[in-house]
């Protein structure tokens, strides 16, 4: 439904349980459905060069949403209800007025917080991130490095788990 200068989405969207991803961007969007809250598998949502003047209070109940791109609207302010959206990967903000906004935002667990000069840039490891138009291929490495360090501290639980029970490599077993 991208640029098609839409005005409103109809409520029926709601009945759609199963949709991943919702692509609303470059439309004429200022409010979402009610119905939006029950799109519980919704992962990627864009909303992208709207109307928008605040976070549409519909994304919070979205709890599975990991990609939230909000980017070219006219949010001014991001209320701290934002770090209730736990699953989000990344959160562009790039082309908004940001005046004022949560300091830990920046900071949230696994999260590239992309378009905000209020917030310092989000740091994984050593490396420090800035989304800007290749953000796909940066997200995409991020994920796999996410990938990794997820599975190397199950196997390094794991090892612990062992050799505390006497089973694991040097153990004398």
């Amino acid at each position: 439904m991208k640029g098609n200068l839409l005005t409103s989405i109809p409520p029926e969207v709601g009945h759609l349980p199963c949709l991943k991803r919702l692509y609303l961007q470059r439309n004429k969007l200022s409010a979402l459905p009610d119905s939006i809250a029950k799109l519980s598998q919704l992962m990627d949502l864009s909303l992208a060069d709207n109307l928008y003047q605040a976070l549409p209070m519909e994304v919070y109940s979205c709890t599975a949403l990991a990609i939230l791109d909000v980017s070219r609207n006219k949010i001014s302010s991001l209320p701290f209800r934002c770090l209730e959206l736990r699953s989000l990967i990344m959160f562009n903000l790039e082309g908004n007025p940001i005046e004022t906004a949560p300091e830990v935002l920046g900071i949230m667990h696994w999260t590239f917080v992309s378009g905000c000069p209020l917030l310092p840039r989000t740091t994984l490891a050593a490396t420090t991130f800035q989304l800007s138009r290749s953000e796909e291929v940066q997200l995409e490495g991020f994920l796999r490095h996410r990938a990794l360090a997820r599975k190397k501290s199950k196997s390094q639980a794991l090892i612990s788990k062992k050799k505390a029970a006497g089973t694991g490599p040097g153990s004398g077993m």
